[in-house]
């Protein structure tokens, strides 16, 4: 998706333009929240991680997606990708928004699934069921797994920062040799989160600003941030409580900062039919993962643990078959030049 510039000759300071340009970029797709499901702190959090990555969606430009485009059906963008590779078959499925909710791109969650790295196929929010079914018929078809692991992937094709890949797609280096990138993310702090909707309004969109002194992180309006999400200690406490191991310091470390606690993957759920020794929770959760009720699709793991008392596993063996928490992608609405160790977003 490209996103249009304001002209040099528009009636703003540099900073202000600047500030304009990513304001813009983060209205049309690249920015927002996104993630649907509330499990994380995120950016509106303090010591909330982050990094600074340059837009993936630069990456290419000579190859064509004409599939792209999220109000065209699934059925025709499929028929547009019949003959090319498996990954963009998979691309084809997915919503076509670029929204960042699942911590990719399109054209990034496609690759990484068709590479092996991604197993999860439930991570696109806007397409849903729709799309997690036919990225398993397509997943299914090619013969590949669908198991999830709870350590994040690191894709690295080489050496050195200019080698540093994310989601499966290779990114700018933003600076010569960075001491944080998203293997070792910067711990920012919050400075603010100023509403920008009148009181009343429906939608919350923020101005959030963040402190990135001590970083070295480098950035220019229009590039992305990524920002790594923490759990809710209280909603790991409790998630421990319930699965018997409040004693595990490990585990509650993992669950804080590693796993994504929120709608539990088909993996898991079918290891949840596997464990039910109640029929009727058996059947309810074999009808949760074939799609026929839809509950699960607004609930979070401790949800369905308390709704199912008798689908039990091992407290470890549940938490390897979390997905990993994802970084959400943020454009950046400032100038590095006019908020000299800062970094501001516009989010909602």
């Amino acid at each position: 998706m490209t996103i249009p510039l304001l002209p040099e000759s528009a009636p703003f300071s540099p900073a202000q333009r600047a500030w304009l340009n990513g304001f813009f970029a983060g209205l049309l797709g690249l920015g927002g929240e996104g993630n649907g499901n509330g499990n994380g702190n995120g950016a509106a959090s303090a010591g909330a991680a982050a990094t600074a990555t340059a837009p993936a969606a630069v990456a290419e430009a000579e190859e064509d997606f004409p599939w792209h485009d999220p109000a065209m059906p699934m059925d025709e963008r499929l028929k547009l990708a019949e003959e090319r590779p498996y990954e963009r078959k998979l691309m084809a499925a997915m919503a076509q928004l670029d929204c960042g909710a699942c911590g990719y791109l399109c054209k990034t969650y496609s690759e990484a699934i068709a590479a092996g790295a991604e197993k999860s196929l439930t991570k696109c929010v806007p397409g849903g069921k729709e799309t997690a079914r036919k990225l398993k018929e397509l997943v299914a078809a090619h013969g590949a797994t669908t198991t999830s692991g709870v350590a994040m992937k690191s894709l690295v094709a080489g050496s050195g920062p200019a080698a540093t890949t994310t989601n499966g797609a290779a990114m700018k280096s933003v600076v010569a040799q960075p001491a944080y990138d998203r293997s070792r993310p910067f711990p920012a702090k919050l400075i603010a989160s100023l509403p920008l909707n009148r009181p009343g309004s429906q939608k919350d969109t923020r101005h959030v600003m963040i402190n990135l002194a001590g970083s070295d992180l480098a950035y220019k309006p229009g590039d992305a941030l990524g920002v790594f999400p923490v759990n809710c200690p209280e909603l790991v406490d409790e998630l421990l409580r319930v699965l018997g191991a409040a004693d595990r310091p490990d585990l509650r470390a993992a669950l804080i900062r590693e796993s994504s606690l929120a709608r539990p993957s088909d993996d898991l759920v079918e290891r949840l039919v596997e464990c039910a020794t109640d029929p009727d929770e058996a059947d309810h959760l074999t009808r949760l993962r074939d799609g026929e009720d839809d509950w699960i699709d607004t609930a979070d793991l401790l949800d369905v643990l308390r709704r199912y008392p008798s689908a039990r596993m091992d407290a470890e063996e549940l938490v390897s078959l979390l997905a990993p928490l994802q970084p959400r992608l943020y454009s950046i609405s400032s100038s590095l030049r006019a908020h000299p160790e800062e970094v501001h977003l516009t989010v909602g």
